[in-house]
């Protein structure tokens, strides 16, 4: 179901980003949340597989809150999309910065390649996500 204009300014004041605007009237927020949402999905599980060892540092990072990696990594992205409306190439740029570092991220690299056996591709998912939405905001261009 479609928002109405008072939810997503709801929104958008909670999320400190515009819901809707430029990159020729693109809006990535849904795009990022289902990318982060499937990130965290997996991380989750990755927290379930340590929390079965005996292991007090595996206990630990089980216990890490994973929206704090996640809000690491966000933080620049919300930032980008502040800013889309107003000036589309320059949140392209950040969002392009953004894919870049999180491309040579050690620790999402660490988890990636966890040996629990828990699939994992947080690095992809999220990476994937920002090529989409900087190609966007380049209007089909990269």
């Amino acid at each position: 179901m479609p928002l109405e204009e008072q939810q997503k300014q709801w929104l958008s004041d909670t999320l400190g980003v515009a819901v809707s605007g430029g990159g020729g009237g693109f809006d990535p927020v849904p795009l990022w949340q289902s990318a982060r949402q499937a990130a965290g999905m997996q991380m989750a599980a990755l927290a379930r597989a340590l929390d079965a060892y005996d292991d007090e540092l595996a206990e630990l990072i089980a216990s890490y809150p994973t929206d704090t990696l996640l809000e690491r990594i966000e933080a620049p992205v919300l930032r980008a999309f502040k800013v889309i409306a107003a000036a589309p190439d320059s949140a392209a740029a950040a969002i392009a910065a953004q894919r870049k570092a999180l491309g040579s991220d050690a620790i999402i690299e660490l988890f990636d390649n966890n040996p629990f056996g828990v699939r994992m591709s947080v690095g992809a998912v999220l990476g994937d996500a920002l090529a989409e939405i900087e190609t966007r905001l380049r209007g089909g261009r990269s």
